[in-house]
């Protein structure tokens, strides 16, 4: 749970920094108990107050929803963070160009919205 919640204030800080004008913002993570603290719906580990307090202290300057999506639809961000764990070294894409090969087409497959099947049953139950 922390590494997701500091996975959340990263990009809120780098967010912030950048000063990047992009609003609402839509956040979606794999992580459904996240979602529910973000949303007050679930009272946090004693551990975890602290980063979540920070997390909504940038939140509520921000104009936000934060939505859970299965694991199969945080695949680009996944596919940056296993990256940066196996290289031992963060790295900053100037342009599409530098992404590695399997992440663009992951991005590509987004784009295109190409769903996985656990995507594609959930929708027909809906």
């Amino acid at each position: 749970m922390e590494a997701e919640m500091r996975a959340l204030l990263d990009g809120l800080c780098r967010l912030l920094d950048y000063s990047l004008d992009v609003y609402p913002i839509l956040i979606e993570s794999d992580s459904q108990i996240l979602v529910d603290m973000v949303n007050h719906t679930f009272e946090p580990p004693w551990r975890c107050k602290t980063l979540l307090n920070k997390i909504l202290a940038i939140l509520g300057r921000l104009d936000f929803r934060i939505q859970h999506t299965y694991k199969e639809g945080n695949s680009v961000p996944n596919s940056f963070v296993n990256k940066g764990i196996l290289d031992r070294v963060t790295t900053t894409y100037s342009s599409s160009n530098t992404i590695p090969t399997h992440i663009r087409l992951l991005i590509q497959q987004e784009q295109r919205q190409i769903r996985s099947i656990r995507k594609m049953i959930s929708i027909k139950r809906i």
